[in-house]
């Protein structure tokens, strides 16, 4: 099967905030699956949180029972999606400093 990327979403924590603006899965068409790649260097523990309920709450996304977090200079992939919207919030006290932005690309099958 052939695999294209879709054009890839930015998710930025704003300077000195904890949690990014949310994607929203309808923006991807038919995807198989989601890469995550996070910046070079973030000053807290950074959680994927999904909402089921089109962004009215958002909870953790969990991987056998164990939040999902991804650190620095990483990339991720989350292939299966049953979410409405996703986001990420980092723990750092103060915030992130300076903004910091993920990348979320969609793969799909065709």
């Amino acid at each position: 099967m052939a695999r294209k990327a879709f054009p890839q979403v930015d998710l930025t924590i704003p300077n000195a905030g904890s949690v990014s603006n949310a994607a929203d899965i309808d923006d991807f068409g038919v995807a198989r699956g989601f890469a995550l790649q996070s910046p070079a260097a973030l000053d807290g523990t950074c959680t994927i949180e999904v909402s089921l309920n089109d962004g009215t709450d958002f909870v953790p996304l969990q991987s056998g029972g164990v939040d999902v977090t991804i650190g620095s200079s990483k990339c991720g992939v989350i292939d299966f999606m049953a979410w409405d919207k996703l986001r990420i919030r980092s723990d750092a006290g103060g915030g992130e400093v300076p903004a910091k932005t993920f990348i979320l690309r969609a793969v799909r099958e065709y």
